[in-house]
């Protein structure tokens, strides 16, 4: 399962568009409309660059909430908050959840 399901579009998606899989065989195609989970001035970054961004590049995400998240878990980028154990856990259940419905 992805975060990015159901979010497809703009052209931009072509360089954020990537078959992902483990050695375990399988895959899956990711695609994201980065208009609707980015900031307009971040839309055009790579990937490499997106992960360094600070966390209020993301969409609905204010300074205010990136300074809360930088104070509560230590959180300054788009990276870091992909890698928290805390948000990667919440969003593992949730998907496993959704799953069993």
């Amino acid at each position: 399962m992805s975060v990015f399901r159901g979010l497809t579009g703009k052209a931009s998606i072509a360089r954020h568009h990537r078959r992902v899989g483990g050695t375990t065989g399988g895959s899956m195609v990711v695609n994201a409309d980065l208009a609707k989970i980015l900031d307009k001035e971040f839309e055009d970054k790579s990937l490499p660059e997106l992960i360094k961004a600070p966390v209020s590049a993301l969409a609905g995400v204010s300074e205010g909430d990136a300074k809360l998240l930088k104070e509560a878990f230590k959180i300054n980028t788009v990276g870091d908050l992909g890698r928290n154990k805390y948000f990667r856990t919440a969003v593992a259940l949730t998907e496993l959840a959704d799953s069993t419905k």
